[in-house]
């Protein structure tokens, strides 16, 4: 049986897919505490017996990162396409990250790629609207629509999503227009609220050297940095090795 703090630990290093794991069952607090309330592999994979979309998803990533050893993409791969039939937004999300690999190897069409991220926009998912945001106005790989790029980045940011809201705010921001400047700053507070870490290094920057349309306020650049260090803070001591 696999130790879930191993675990939290592998996730931590691969960007956010703790966070996604922990969002499963609706925890706020990350999966590093999962020992402690006695959710193992073992479990997961009961509920995963017992049809629960949220350990379907939570386990297909945990296999899918190698965190449960053996390690069979095809099994993450299933456990995600049977979270996804039950309309489970993250984990229609991790099935669109599967079937952009098909559709790298070409054995999908872009339109058959995006299907599973067009459903969690349907059903208003945020971190959906952001992805297809990206990919609609980045037109290298699916049919450029910049026109619903915007929409859909802006109902991202209005719904709290933190990556949308630092993108729009940051764009705002750059402006220049006191108006536009003054919405941006309000987006990126909100990003940086969620300790979202880019939100906080932009506004660290604005004031620690001032932007078009915003003064320099060192106050205010020394809590935003001392508060992008406490949120890298475990990041910094998982590549902390001794020699």
């Amino acid at each position: 049986m696999s130790s879930l703090r191993d675990i939290a630990a592998v996730m931590t290093l691969t960007g956010n897919s703790g966070v996604a794991v922990a969002e499963s069952f609706g925890m706020s607090y990350g999966i590093d505490l999962w020992d402690d309330i006695g959710i193992t592999e073992e479990w997961l994979r009961t509920m995963v017996e017992s049809g629960v979309a949220q350990a379907q998803h939570a386990l297909a990533i945990c296999i899918g990162l190698g965190a449960i050893q053996p390690r069979h993409a095809d099994e993450a791969r299933d456990l995600a396409s049977e979270s996804a039939a039950q309309d489970f937004p993250p984990a229609l999300l991790l099935s669109f990250g599967f079937a952009f690999d098909d559709l790298e190897r070409g054995l999908i069409s872009a339109e058959q790629a995006l299907e599973p991220l067009e459903r969690a926009v349907a059903l208003g998912y945020p971190k959906a609207l952001y992805k297809l945001s990206f990919w609609l106005s980045h037109g290298d790989r699916f049919p450029g629509d910049l026109p619903r790029a915007a929409i859909l980045l802006q109902a991202a940011a209005d719904a709290g999503e933190p990556e949308s809201m630092t993108r729009l705010g940051t764009a705002l921001l750059d402006s220049q227009h006191p108006v536009q400047v003054h919405a941006g700053l309000k987006y990126l507070q909100s990003a940086a609220g969620q300790g979202w870490e880019s939100a906080l290094s932009k506004l660290a920057d604005c004031y620690g050297h001032g932007c078009p349309g915003l003064d320099a306020n060192y106050a205010l650049a020394r809590e935003f940095d001392a508060r992008l260090k406490l949120v890298t803070a475990p990041y910094r001591r998982l590549l902390d090795t001794d020699d």
